[in-house]
């Protein structure tokens, strides 16, 4: 009885040295952890060995669904304890200047806001999504295995070298007019998103695996050639007054409101949505049979070189073009492809629609 007691003694003794305490010094913070992993915390102070804290995947320290007023937090001490991190996405902050050295496991990293924080040290090694929506001018070196980047910014933004690996990048900017450019792209980005980032130019060459570029709301005058395996273009509002020849493989066109735009190249077979709205282009190229959606209107166009099954009744009160017409093809726009001509009966049959011939609807031809 007396070893089991000195047993069980030693035992006890071994896990209080093995349990290490810390101080937990921001109280918004100890408020979330004594919510989420209460068995790790006896008052401000968290075990840094408990598996509530070591095996932890997941924290989200910013406004849910289920928790829209988390509690405000300035000093993230604490986080770089948890070292089996997956994901972390941080928002709920008022003035935190600095964040500690976070744990090389993290492989999806979210900062939003952060009013006081002009700049990051480092970034967790395995890391393959970083969204970041902070006041900064730069990042510091970033994964070799980063696989998304998102950033948006106020200011000028000076780009480090982006990694090989780079699927998916996406950029914005807002608050201040910053001018802004873009970096050398890796060989393998498929999906770039620049929209509102102030940019007045393109890369000369896009990443030829490139299947979706959006370029909107920016003031760019050329767009460069166009990668073969694009699928998706979307260039609504800016400068350029026409587009380069467009990728067989290309599905969706989108380039509204882009008030300099006055011609479109040849549209791919293939092409599903085409929405060239508001813009200044007097002559339609032939559309495509496989389009699913079309808008064209609000454009000085006067004929269509073509009706689709998908088009509502306001398309069919442009004529066909036809060529010399001076009414109703002003711009000589291409003539209409296909059969044109009038169903009538032929009350004279003379084979001249005359003024007392009636016109025939519905029929098969």
């Amino acid at each position: 009885m007396k070893a089991l007691f000195t047993l069980l003694t030693l035992l006890l003794c071994l896990t209080i040295v093995k349990a290490q305490f810390v101080t937990i010094p921001d109280a918004g913070f100890v408020t979330w952890l004594q919510a989420n992993i209460p068995s790790a915390m006896n008052a401000n102070q968290m075990d840094t060995t408990s598996l509530a804290v070591t095996t932890r995947t997941i924290i989200i320290l910013e406004p849910t669904q289920l928790d829209p007023n988390p509690p405000a937090i300035i000093n993230y001490f604490g986080l770089q304890f948890f070292k089996g991190l997956i994901t972390l996405n941080v928002s709920t902050n008022y003035g935190a200047s600095n964040l500690p050295v976070l744990p090389h496991t993290i492989e999806n990293l979210k900062l939003t806001g952060f009013p006081s924080l002009t700049s990051l040290s480092s970034l967790p090694n395995n890391l393959k999504n970083l969204n970041v929506y902070l006041k900064i001018t730069t990042l510091p070196t970033l994964p070799i295995g980063l696989e998304s980047l998102t950033i948006s910014t106020q200011y000028t933004f000076t780009w480090p070298q982006l990694p090989s690996g780079l699927k998916s990048l996406q950029c914005s900017q807002s608050g201040v007019n910053a001018p802004q450019h873009l970096p050398q792209l890796p060989n393998g980005l498929k999906y770039l998103y620049c929209t509102m980032f102030q940019i007045d130019s393109l890369p000369q060459h896009l990443p030829d695996s490139l299947v979706s570029l959006s370029c909107g709301m920016n003031s760019i005058s050329t767009l460069p050639t166009l990668p073969n395996k694009l699928e998706n273009l979307e260039c609504n509002w800016n400068i350029f007054t026409n587009l380069p020849p467009l990728p067989p493989s290309l599905k969706t066109l989108y380039c509204n409101t882009s008030r300099s735009l006055t011609a479109l190249p040849s549209l791919p077979n293939g092409l599903k949505k085409l929405t060239v709205s508001s813009s200044f282009i007097s002559c339609i190229p032939s559309l495509p049979n496989s389009l699913t959606y079309i808008d064209i209107l609000n454009n000085p166009i006067s004929c269509l070189p073509n009706y689709l099954p998908i088009m509502g009744a306001t398309y069919f009160t442009y004529p066909l073009c036809t060529p010399n017409n001076t009414l109703t093809n002003p711009n000589g726009c291409e003539r209409a492809n296909g059969i044109m001509g009038n169903a009538y009966f032929d009350t004279n049959t003379n084979c001249i629609k005359d003024s007392n011939d009636t016109k025939l609807k519905n029929i098969n031809l």
